[in-house]
């Protein structure tokens, strides 16, 4: 999250004021306290959905605070959703979209990625600045500096950007839930390191990345964030020589002032927390999976909500795999207190189910029960479990034939039920008419 002050407004980057977001699975770090009134945004950005750039609590609490502050998105579904929680203004932006504000030109910068998202740069009369985000860019950094320095009339951006806050973590969230390899990332890390370089930044702040998993994810600290904060600070002074690294410390003020960036005192919207960063890279064996059960539901109660799901929603949907026939499936579904095994044996013209393990399934889903029932129920979606380690696959789905081995379908079957999007929304749902209920309804007039 990114308070920008300039050309007198304020404007709020992918606000994430609480402590945790994504249901709890991650926290902030540094652990910190914001004073949502306090922060008065003219404009709140929401780069895409992601959760630790789209939580919705947040602009919940945003809205009640400023609902006449304008909601700029990449995203539809963060659009409707900013809407439904009383903001009264709302704006769609694509790819190079050029907003010219008085003494501020704001840019949307593309990501070369199947996600609805962008990055932003702003300029001012004492320089330019691009906060990449979570964007993937790719070899096309230059071919953006290029473009952008046309659209605002800066050319010099090909040979100078004055600030870049920049992606740099190789981030490792998802191989051990898909049993990939866990190991540092060489190639990935050296990735990040020269699209940093093909910035030409005067300054460069490593940003985003500030966020680490709880509870029973917490052994997923040690796989998912290969490179540390000091680590890409002491690597970019060598990779980029020429540029000012400022390491991104929570509730600094960083100053563009005639192109050169100066760090001042720490901002009084914010106060520090005392906390313990576990991020240290030291993958290991996954440990097996557990069911947290926050909500402590039965066993019984659970298997209520998943059997028929299994067997009237999952089973017909993985009727798209018979072009492929046979293909058997096993589901490992974990509850608190045992583990139920479901094989799929996909025909070409029906899908057997049965309520044991195969011994050789072309490939295995496990996901713990209580997240399960809750996508199910709309109150929860993939990515909770997934990022949190309770959601993990073993196998391949192919098909063999003369050419070769070729991918059938996507990493996970239990996503032809119900696909990623579609869960994230009904979440995206769920939780926005938890809100409202729970603040009652909106005053007039506000």
């Amino acid at each position: 999250m990114w308070l920008v002050e300039a050309a007198g407004l304020r404007i709020l980057m992918d606000p994430l004021l609480g402590e945790t977001y994504h249901a709890g699975t991650f926290e902030v770090v540094p652990r910190r306290q914001l004073d949502a009134a306090a922060l008065r945004p003219d404009l709140i950005v929401v780069t895409h959905r992601h959760p630790d750039h789209f939580d919705i609590p947040s602009l919940h609490a945003l809205a009640q605070h400023c609902p006449e502050a304008i909601v700029l998105t990449a995203d539809a579904l963060v659009g409707r959703t900013a809407q439904r929680l009383g903001f009264a203004s709302v704006s769609l932006l694509k790819d190079w979209q050029h907003l010219a504000l008085p003494g501020l030109d704001l840019l949307t910068t593309p990501s070369y990625c199947p996600v609805s998202e962008w990055g932003v740069m702003l300029a001012t009369a004492d320089g330019v600045v691009w906060n990449q985000v979570d964007t993937e860019l790719g070899d096309q950094v230059g071919a953006v500096l290029t473009r952008a320095g046309e659209i605002l009339v800066r050319p010099e951006l090909t040979e100078r950007l004055d600030l870049g806050i920049v992606r740099w973590q190789p981030l490792l969230q998802v191989n051990a839930a898909l049993g990939e390899r866990t190991r540092f990332p060489v190639r990935g890390y050296d990735r990040e390191l020269s699209r940093i370089a093909a910035c030409n930044a005067a300054a460069i702040i490593p940003g985003a990345a500030g966020s680490q998993l709880t509870a029973d994810s917490d052994w997923l600290n040690a796989m998912a964030y290969p490179v540390s904060t000091d680590r890409i600070a002491r690597d970019l002074t060598v990779r980029c020589p020429t540029a000012a690294i400022h390491p991104a410390r929570t509730g600094a003020v960083y100053r563009l002032t005639d192109g050169v960036v100066t760090v001042e005192e720490d901002s009084p919207l914010i106060t520090r927390l005392p906390s313990t960063d576990r991020r240290r890279f030291r993958p290991a064996a996954v440990p097996p999976i557990s069911d947290p059960n926050p909500e402590g539901i039965e066993t019984a109660e659970l298997s209520a909500v998943i059997a028929p799901w299994l067997v009237d929603v999952l089973a017909p949907a993985l009727g798209v795999l018979s072009e492929h026939s046979p293909r058997i499936l096993t589901l490992e579904v974990v509850y608190p207190d045992t583990t139920h095994h479901w094989t799929f044996t996909v025909l070409s013209d029906a899908v057997r189910v049965e309520h044991r393990e195969a011994d050789d399934p072309d490939q295995r889903n496990s996901i713990a029960a209580s997240d399960l029932a809750a996508v199910i129920a709309g109150h929860a979606h993939w990515g909770k479990a997934l990022l949190g380690g309770r959601l993990r696959t073993s196998g391949l789905l192919c098909s063999v034939g003369e050419r070769g081995v070729e991918t059938v379908g996507g990493p996970f079957f239990l996503y032809l039920a119900m696909p990623y999007g579609e869960a994230t929304e009904r979440w995206v749902e769920s939780t926005v008419e938890r809100l409202l209920r729970a603040s009652g309804p909106v005053p007039d007039g506000a």
